[in-house]
């Protein structure tokens, strides 16, 4: 058929995934997440993402990324929570060469004992 906007709405939309007729997982990641083709990996110090171990080009590096380290955008995330960081949020491990969150950051390496992350209920307003 022929005409303007024919099909065009949302009411021509499909959510069938075409297994009856043998089609399979079309969906694309974007994300890297394996070495590059024959799995060499490489190393950060000459241009590799400490993440997934593949090149990273100018185009890809994300904004904000720390001294000497060089990630992918989609890579570019807290290594426990899997947050997308950016450069008001980001904290490095430098022993670990690692990027987490400020919160889980703090959670790992900030400091430990009784009366350290209680919150606000254990805060004591006595004489």
């Amino acid at each position: 058929p022929k005409g303007y906007e024919f099909g065009g709405r949302a009411g021509a939309l499909n959510m069938d995934s075409g297994a009856h007729v043998g089609n399979k997982g079309t969906e694309m990641g974007t994300k890297p997440t394996t070495a590059g083709i024959g799995g060499a990996l490489i190393p950060p110090e000459q241009g590799g993402c400490p993440r997934c171990g593949k090149r990273v080009y100018d185009a890809e590096k994300a904004i904000g990324c720390p001294n000497g380290l060089n990630y992918h955008k989609a890579c570019f995330r807290c290594k426990t929570c899997g947050k997308s960081l950016d450069s008001t949020t980001l904290c490095v491990a430098k022993e670990e060469s690692e990027i987490y969150c400020k919160a889980d950051y703090g959670k790992k390496y900030g400091p430990k004992g009784f009366g350290f992350g209680q919150g606000a209920g254990a805060l004591n307003m006595g004489q």
